[in-house]
């Protein structure tokens, strides 16, 4: 007896059709914090989370509102409001708050409820501009007791009056108070409980790899300059969640040169190094004298927010294999 199998492929959810969609639709489709790069090439529209933003801020401008539902999807689900579930004890606690691109002009304010710590603010002035508290949008709050398991804000956020000026801080600006956010977080003793080094040995090993293989000495001749030699390094990926904060100390004859520290973020494709003499890429026996020496650390990795671990290893590369002629 034959039987015959038949397999159905799967059907594929239809695309949202934006036009047709409510403002809770809209907002569950938004991009993601820190995914706001996409190339438009020949015949090809911006994908489906660049289009929601459009338009969102279209129905925002007719005068749609977002509820605190939306605010917690923006804030929480799409990353806006960054923020580490384990803190060491001995740092203040503190978050990355950034304002979503759906409307020309919104100011964000999250005032804990915690005694003593600061309001955290985002302010988008329109054009681009955005105003935080702090470096790339991070903010510093206040100190974690250890019986700390969560902090709870009250959100507010206000915006624009249609056809207005463009500054939220400016008289006529709507502020709505909408509720509380809360994220998770507990006090740890050390950066290391709250970032814990890479330990997967073949992961290790495939970052030394990805090292090796980027890093390359290059003489730079511009018009009228002396030539230049420096080395470069540059990923052809990243690997997901690793914080890549790398010393780099040039070595001639055993003897430290020069060094740098470079922190390669998780979209970074390149990253300038150090300067080098000349004569390295000029003769071979020169370049045989010399080496360079990476070294990873946990520099910086508390305010990486992306970072869930970082890479703690170290190797040397001789300098004759990086010349790039």
């Amino acid at each position: 007896m034959l039987a015959l199998l038949l397999v159905q492929a799967p059907v594929q959810a239809p695309e949202l059709d934006l036009s047709k969609a409510n403002v809770h639709e809209l907002v569950k489709v938004l991009r993601h914090f820190g995914d706001h790069t996409w190339e438009l090439g020949r015949e090809k529209e911006p994908p489906l989370g660049v289009r929601a933003e459009n338009e969102l801020r279209e129905r925002i401008r007719k005068g749609a509102v977002l509820d605190l539902a939306d605010w917690q999807t923006i804030l929480l689900e799409k990353g806006y409001l960054q923020h580490r579930e384990r803190w060491p004890k001995e740092e203040p606690f503190a978050i990355g708050l950034h304002v979503p691109p759906i409307c020309a002009g919104l100011s964000i304010e999250l005032a804990p409820h915690t005694l003593g710590w600061s309001k955290a603010r985002a302010i988008d002035l329109g054009g681009g501009a955005c105003m935080g508290g702090g470096d790339g949008g991070d903010q510093v709050l206040g100190a974690l007791f250890w019986t700390d398991r969560e902090v709870v804000f009250d959100l507010s956020v206000t915006m624009l009056v249609p056809g207005g000026d463009r500054d939220p801080r400016a008289e006529g600006a709507q502020t709505e108070h909408l509720g509380s956010i809360r994220i998770p977080v507990q006090a740890v003793k050390t950066l290391e409980e709250a970032v814990p080094r890479v330990v997967d040995r073949e992961l290790d090993s495939r970052i030394q790899r990805l090292i090796a293989a980027g890093v390359c000495v290059v003489l730079e001749r511009e018009p009228g300059m002396p030539a230049h030699a420096f080395a470069r390094l540059g990923l052809e990926s990243h690997p997901a969640g690793v914080l890549l904060a790398l010393k780099c100390v040039a070595f001639e004859h055993g003897q430290a040169r020069g060094s740098a520290e470079r922190s390669l973020g998780a979209s970074q494709k390149a990253a300038y190094l150090l300067d080098l003499p000349e004569s390295v890429v000029q003769s071979k026996q020169s370049a045989r004298e010399w080496t360079l020496k990476f070294t990873g650390s946990n520099a910086k990795a508390l305010r990486t927010w992306y970072a869930t671990q970082y890479w703690s290893g170290e190797f040397e590369v001789p300098l004759a294999d990086l010349i790039r002629r």
